[in-house]
């Protein structure tokens, strides 16, 4: 198991992953590097995974415990291509789904890293690029019904934050049906509405951005 502690980067640009990715690797303890971009599976989903490793001391116990984790570096286009993936149902998620499901993502999937091949340099989302504050957000998600129960907004207080996430994982640590997650984002709450529209919108289907709509019509819509 790569990720029992997961991480996840979102970038405006395809040159940008690049970067962030060496930069981690040369600052991390890696022990593999997955590129989904190049070598994406059957699903069509493209990112790339650090796995790191680290220790640390647990409670009662005289030696470290080494634990492996893992950071997802995502461009803009590539992290809706996975959350209208996600929006099908786990299914679809898995590599399962329908046909007219399928044949979609694949195409959706085509366009986008053709499209950052051709403009490695295009600002997929100006809200990415950081304005000098980062507010941190911590959203509960019931998966079961694809409804937002509560988004709750910290600023710029990171402890704070941390502890309420504890709080609710701990909280709601027996229901697999509840998405506790944690956010840093640039400026307010208007960046989830397009960073993370699955929690916004009905079905958690997200808008495409116009420069690489597929050409087939979303299924269901």
């Amino acid at each position: 198991m790569d990720d029992i502690v997961g991480f996840r980067i979102i970038v405006s640009t395809r040159a940008e992953q690049k970067k962030v990715v060496d930069c981690l690797s040369n600052g991390l303890s890696v022990k593999a590097i997955k590129d989904y971009v190049d070598s994406p599976p059957a699903s069509g989903y493209r990112g790339i995974h650090i796995i790191g490793a680290a220790e640390t001391f647990l409670s009662g116990n005289r030696e470290p415990t080494r634990f492996t984790y893992e950071i997802q570096v995502r461009t803009f286009f590539q992290h809706i291509w996975s959350t209208t993936s996600e929006s099908f149902g786990e299914q679809v998620k898995e590599g399962g789904g329908s046909l007219e499901q399928r044949e979609y993502l694949d195409s959706f999937s085509k366009k986008v890293v053709l499209f950052e091949e051709n403009n490695p340099d295009f600002v997929q989302d100006e809200g990415l690029v950081p304005d000098g504050k980062i507010n941190y957000f911590v959203v509960n998600f019931d998966k079961s019904k694809g409804v937002l129960i509560k988004t709750q907004m910290f600023y710029d207080a990171i402890v704070k934050a941390l502890e309420y996430y504890q709080y609710l994982e701990n909280l709601l640590s027996k229901n697999l049906n509840n998405e506790v997650t944690l956010l840093a984002v640039p400026h307010g709450e208007e960046r989830l509405r397009i960073t993370h529209l699955r929690y916004f919108r009905p079905y958690g289907r997200p808008e495409i951005p116009i420069e690489i709509r597929p050409e087939t019509a979303i299924p269901g819509s």
